[in-house]
């Protein structure tokens, strides 16, 4: 592989005001067997030929506690070398399934698979995280990576569950949901550039319920005028958050929904028509949560398609990686 330094091949942020749509696909490789990875790195390889891209395979070396067959006591040289044969298989399969003309790079950095991802999704165009049917123990940890990149990200993070395979018959379209407070910008102009890049249609999803829960004392149920003006507001507040958006894209057609019903809810439930499910990151401010608002964790979660989680702004471009014609 031929070598590249930091100093030559990363920019600085303030080089590029968007990361270009064929910057590179990132897609984190962990060392479970390729069987269990197999969903993600297929998906990641099917990304970056449709978007002509290079793909980046990255490994973080440092193990999670108890965990993995690499202990923290495995010295650092002892966890970088296993790091390298891992992506060096993963590589090789991924080889096999790229367009011919794309290169394949690969890194293994001294820090957690979440570290790792994060670290260089300020180069990517789209960073892809698996989550595979594990233990509850498993969950906790691998739930908290796959949390922990989609939270703190550059770049959209595409989260491909394992064992989710459906016919183009069962499935149709991009989907994104838009919060009509401001949030869904990033959200919506992603979901645009999917659809286009697919040459499928754009279903923007805004959910909204009318006030109070049915228990509380002295609650009246909202009669059929309230809620149809209810419905109107939620109407007119989803046509506001997609003015202005789409402009790059006329060719993608635009459907507009609302749909009663808690948000979280109404985005799993129309995810089993979706081909893709878009969300905003939100809740930058959460604690514990590291920026990832309760509506995007419970799609990641429950969502029936892959979904993309976008974060608040997009990054300049730098890179920084070794390459494999």
């Amino acid at each position: 592989m031929n070598q590249m330094t930091p100093e030559s091949a990363r920019a600085t942020p303030s080089t590029r005001e968007k990361t270009p749509i064929d910057a590179p696909v990132v897609v984190g490789v962990s060392d479970a067997p390729l069987a269990e990875q197999r969903d993600a790195l297929d998906y990641a390889v099917a990304e970056a030929n449709r978007r002509g891209s290079d793909l980046w395979l990255v490994h973080g070396s440092e193990p999670l506690v108890t965990l993995t067959a690499l202990s923290p006591a495995t010295t650092v040289s002892e966890r970088h070398l296993a790091g390298q044969e891992i992506v060096e298989v993963m590589s090789d399969y991924a080889a096999g399934r790229l367009d011919p003309a794309r290169k394949i790079a690969t890194e293994v950095t001294e820090d957690t698979g979440a570290g790792a991802m994060v670290g260089v999704s300020h180069v990517a165009s789209l960073v892809v995280c698996g989550r595979r049917a594990v233990s509850a123990a498993r969950r906790w940890h691998t739930g908290s990576t796959t949390g922990r990149v989609c939270a703190q990200s550059h770049a959209p993070v595409v989260v491909v569950k394992s064992g989710l395979h459906r016919t183009d018959a069962d499935v149709g379209g991009v989907f994104v949901g838009v919060d009509g407070h401001g949030h869904s910008a990033v959200a919506i102009e992603t979901a645009f550039s999917e659809a286009a890049l697919r040459g499928e249609g754009l279903t923007a999803v805004h959910a909204w319920q009318a006030p109070g829960p049915p228990e509380a004392t002295g609650y009246i149920s909202p009669d059929e005028e309230e809620l149809v003006l209810l419905r109107d507001k939620a109407k007119d507040r989803l046509a506001r958050a997609m003015v202005g958006h789409g402009a790059e894209h006329p060719e993608v057609a635009v459907t507009q929904r609302v749909i009663r019903g808690p948000a979280a809810a109404t985005l799993i439930s129309v995810s089993r028509s979706a081909d893709l499910l878009v969300v905003g990151r939100h809740a930058g401010h959460a604690v514990g949560s590291i920026g990832l608002g309760s509506v995007a964790r419970r799609a990641l979660r429950h969502a029936e398609c892959p979904v993309i989680v976008t974060p608040t702004s997009r990054p300049a471009r730098g890179a920084r990686r070794s390459e494999r014609s």
